[in-house]
């Protein structure tokens, strides 16, 4: 046998001898199987962080939603402001418009009246300066009540005749100084014709006067 046979002989029977040897420690139970150590089931550290950002995200949401809700209810609050002052500012510029148009009428009207000597006009002023709204207004009642009893008082003693001239001194101011035509007399009232009017003004024969000439032909006094 040759050296390299002899070495090789040696070997096959160095791993069979330690072969025999394992299979006898198996047997005997010396042998411990390896087991790998069961790691912990731990959440990976990128989920943790997708967790934790998802859920700052839905807050963020939240506080932006929240934001554009107050954002619009003050919008809306606003509008309704501005619609109310705008609706109070029209409302205002039609009342003054109307209370204009109404004191217009009392102005023309005013302009109408019959002119109050020196005397009359102080006491006007006393009047209604010193007098509240009911006394004057109770005042105006008797006054108009006064000049009723006298114009029907001295209708009684005035002879007038269809035809006369006569001028216009009592009753309506729009026709105070105005000359006319007696068309129609009766006891204490009368119809006179004037120009400008569409039917003869009905008057008290108190609230006509007689022209210098009827009264010169006459013989009457009004």
């Amino acid at each position: 046998m040759s050296e390299t046979e002899n070495k090789l002989s040696k070997i096959d029977a160095m791993i069979a001898a330690a072969k025999a040897r394992k299979a006898a420690r198996e047997a005997a139970g010396e042998v411990e199987v390896e087991s790998k150590p069961k790691k912990e089931k731990t959440e990976p550290k990128a989920r943790k962080e997708k967790v934790d950002n998802s859920a700052e995200k839905e807050q963020r949401d939240q506080e932006r939603a929240a934001r554009r809700a107050q954002i619009e209810q003050d919008r809306e609050a606003r509008k309704v402001e501005k619609t109310a002052a705008r609706a109070a500012k029209v409302a205002e510029r039609e009342e003054k418009k109307n209370n204009k148009a109404h004191m217009s009428k009392v102005d023309r009207a005013a302009e109408k009246l019959p002119k109050l000597v020196d005397f009359a006009q102080c006491v006007f002023d006393d009047i209604t300066v010193n007098l509240g709204r009911e006394q004057l207004a109770a005042l105006a009642q008797h006054i108009l009540h006064y000049n009723r009893v006298k114009s029907t008082e001295r209708a009684l003693d005035t002879k007038l005749e269809v035809g006369q001239t006569v001028r216009i001194i009592g009753g309506d101011p729009k026709w105070q100084g105005v000359k006319g035509t007696l068309h129609k007399v009766q006891r204490i009232r009368c119809y006179v014709e004037v120009p400008g009017a569409n039917k003869p003004v009905y008057l008290f024969t108190s609230d006509v006067e007689l022209i210098a000439d009827d009264v010169a032909r006459t013989g009457t006094e009004g």
